[in-house]
């Protein structure tokens, strides 16, 4: 017989995984940016090697939270894709470079090749795709020590949009039939002691093969001992045509000159991240640490975007958006929201919007998302968000 409390059990697992989620993230936030900001200060070499180190800790720590918090959320069926146009040659080349200096330092080659074959624009979740290609190259990275690693784009045209295929070959030490067959269980990684030697959670595989069959794909894997492996990620894609009143998504936005904006967060460290960075950036800066402080602020001084948390004490980010929307709305200013939180599940997406939010980044915050977007923002929709449920099984 069920109780009331195994009745609100699956509930309030997701309220602790949405609060766990953004607060690990929102903490997350200020320690990668505050490592950045320091990284750009005059420093001797000792102290140099010292914020390289603290920025690779924070880096990695990144990538485990996000396998953890994904993989619960996938698991729990909270998963979710965006559907919006990007220029799929400039995700997948940034993606790719992205770990060129990495491959570098090992002395080994790193190719691309057949990108100029495939579509320039297309819909679908760029986030989600650069996740699954960050992942089979950081991969195909650490376990190759000599010779290479090289990406191979195909698409193949269908009715409704493009099939797309991205090959990861590398010339490390490959994998037996049995290790090939543990590689999409949680939690497991084909080596031995892989997690002593190299790192990693043994969920990467995992969350990529589920986000491609959530794109209508999977993930694929040839390899034999001493010779190497293929990754395959194949997924499909919508076909996106700009018109002349929705241009293509910007690839290198910057900041507009002379914005105001407001940064509302109650996390301190986070204020003086978010702020130091954009004054950098040359735009004009405030701050407030609640709801209420940031409704006294707008009504001093017009904003042309504000910055704001989701979890505050006192009035939450919803509700203080939809109160700034009241204020704002006999003001011939326009005036930006973009809400901010660690956790962007649907109701998190679809509260904010409705209570007056243009837009939504996770945190920690991907800067050229945000300035590409305020790029794109005339004649713009917002984008849309379609929820799947995740599957739970990866089979190949």
């Amino acid at each position: 017989m069920n109780t009331p409390d195994a009745d609100r059990s699956p509930a309030a697992e997701r309220e602790l995984l949405a609060a766990l989620t953004h607060e690990i993230r929102s903490t997350l936030n200020g320690v990668v940016g505050m490592a950045c900001l320091l990284r750009h200060t005059p420093l001797n070499d000792e102290q140099s090697r010292y914020v390289q180190s603290l920025q690779h800790c924070s880096d990695t720590l990144m990538v485990l939270a996000n396998d953890l918090l994904d993989y619960a959320k996938i698991e729990s069926g909270q998963f979710e894709l965006e559907r919006i146009a990007f220029d799929l040659h400039d995700t997948l080349s940034a993606t790719f470079g992205l770990l060129e200096h990495q491959a570098q330092s090992k002395r080994l080659s790193w190719q691309i090749s057949g990108l100029d074959t495939l579509p320039r624009c297309a819909t679908g979740d760029p986030t989600r795709l650069k996740q699954v290609l960050l992942n089979l190259l950081g991969n195909a990275l650490k376990f190759t020590d000599q010779g290479g690693v090289q990406l191979h784009c195909r698409a193949t045209a269908k009715t409704d949009g493009w099939w797309l295929e991205l090959a990861v070959a590398d010339t490390g030490c490959g994998l037996t039939r049995e290790q090939q067959e543990r590689l999409f269980q949680p939690y497991q990684q084909a080596h031995s002691a892989v997690a002593r030697e190299r790192g990693g959670t043994g969920l990467g595989l995992v969350i990529s093969q589920r986000l491609c069959q959530a794109m209508g794909g999977g993930v694929l894997v040839r390899s034999q001992p001493g010779q190497g492996s293929v990754f395959t990620a194949c997924l499909q894609l919508a076909e996106h045509q700009p018109t002349s009143d929705q241009p293509a998504p910007a690839a290198d936005a910057t900041p507009p000159p002379g914005w105001r904006v407001l940064v509302v967060d109650d996390e301190v460290f986070n204020r003086e991240y978010m702020s130091a960075w954009l004054s950098r950036q040359g735009l004009r800066v405030a701050s407030a640490a609640c709801g209420e402080a940031a409704l006294e602020r707008i009504q001093q001084e017009p904003f042309d975007l504000v910055l704001m948390d989701m979890h505050m004490p006192g009035l939450t980010g919803p509700d203080t958006a939809a109160l700034m929307r009241t204020v704002l709305a006999p003001q011939a200013h326009p005036t930006l929201i973009v809400g901010l939180s660690g956790s962007l599940d649907d109701d998190t997406r679809r509260l904010y919007l409705q209570r007056g939010a243009d837009h939504l980044l996770p945190k920690p915050i991907d800067w050229a998302a945000l300035w590409n977007w305020v790029a794109q923002r005339q004649g713009r929709q917002a984008p849309a968000t379609i929820h799947l449920t995740a599957t739970h099984t990866a089979t190949v």
